[in-house]
């Protein structure tokens, strides 16, 4: 059995081997972006939203194929200095691909973490 598996995912629940150890990677870059999806309810991020904060929610993630249930939360956008990601861009790349059309619920979106010593934790710039 010693061997390693490399996945994007872990359920968490019990290995069926004692003293199984797991190693986790954790991306800890202040400059640091990701890409992510937008929830799909209300209004979309828009343009004017980049430099705006924005809190992040957690769905149901899908065990069949290891996506996370994660996601921006686009009701949150605003100036509160506290919220933990930045509205660093919108996706819409290429045009007309699902999740790009920017115009739509779920659309994609760059943002970069806020809440670290070496920024200044401010809304809009």
């Amino acid at each position: 059995m010693n061997r390693k598996v490399w996945s994007p995912y872990w359920p968490g629940s019990g290995s069926a081997l004692a003293n199984t150890v797991v190693t986790a990677y954790v991306i800890n870059d202040p400059n640091a972006q990701f890409l992510c999806q937008t929830g799909n309810a209300g209004s979309p991020v828009a343009a004017t939203d980049i430099g705006a904060n924005i809190q992040f929610a957690i769905g149901t993630g899908n065990a069949l194929n290891g996506l996370s249930g994660a996601y921006a939360n686009q009701a949150t956008v605003a100036v509160t200095a506290t919220l933990p990601f930045r509205i660093v861009a919108l996706v819409t790349a290429p045009p007309g691909s699902n999740g790009t059309d920017s115009a739509s619920n779920g659309n994609w979106i760059v943002v970069a973490f806020n809440n670290v010593d070496t920024k200044s934790l401010t809304g809009i710039v």
